[in-house]
């Protein structure tokens, strides 16, 4: 007997339920019927949509990796004509809009449990999604190297040492609330605060005879906002 076709708005009802509940629970104390109960459907229809908890958990993981397909950034934006200096200024914009406004916090929750259970479902995010991402800044700071824009002894750690900062900024952030040093770290426009000291860190690190910090087009900030907003969307529409 054929099965009967997939109703896709159904499957992104149930998918976007089970990331909540996963993000709320775990992997482990996640239940298949809170799940039907969140999305509005019976649990028979969530085996036939996907079967076993596992393969749920396993295709939310997946929609967290097709959020970054475009990657942190869109390197089709960054002129080849740009300095290495300009693309990495460029970059750094694009990612911390990307941390701050597309990825919700539940994407952060569903890592952070993936780790403290021992799922290791972050070695798929890591190839597909943070691996790429740190090839394409390393190989802009490579490229500032060469140029004698900048100097760097392992450009690798240099730009993995501030994507990681920027995802422990916004995950610790709950960790520090009622503490006293928490507005100096989280002020009320933390965004620019961190952007600003993203971009001042970087560029102390590596530049050579303390270069300024390039302008940025407005219309290629823009074009950043305008990202975020259509991956933002994508997460929860999709």
């Amino acid at each position: 007997m054929l099965k009967k076709p997939i109703n896709q708005e159904t499957k992104t009802k149930i998918l976007l339920s089970a990331k909540k509940i996963f993000a709320q629970k775990g992997f482990a104390g996640a239940r298949m019927d809170a799940i039907a109960r969140e999305s509005g459907v019976n649990k028979a229809m969530l085996h036939y949509y996907f079967g076993s908890k596992d393969h749920l958990y396993h295709e939310v993981i997946l929609h967290l990796v097709n959020l970054g397909q475009k990657g942190d950034f869109d390197m089709n934006i960054i002129h080849d004509g740009w300095t290495a200096s300009q693309k990495l200024t460029a970059a750094i914009y694009c990612i911390v809009y990307m941390h701050f406004d597309a990825l919700d916090d539940d994407f952060h929750r569903i890592i952070a449990w993936d780790f403290a259970e021992g799922k290791n479902s972050m070695k798929m995010l890591a190839k597909n999604y943070f691996a790429p991402g740190l090839a394409r800044l390393e190989k802009i700071v490579v490229e500032g190297i060469q140029n004698g824009e900048f100097e760097s002894k392992n450009p690798a750690l240099s730009v993995w040492s501030f994507v990681i900062f920027i995802i422990a900024y916004i995950n610790q952030q709950e960790i520090y609330k009622n503490t006293e040093i928490y507005s100096r770290l989280y002020g009320s426009n933390s965004k620019e605060m961190i952007m600003n000291f993203l971009l001042n860190h970087m560029f102390k690190s590596l530049s050579i005879n303390k270069q300024k910090i390039p302008e940025i087009p407005s219309e290629v900030i823009q074009y950043f906002k305008t990202h975020v907003l259509d991956v933002k969307s994508n997460q929860e529409n999709k």
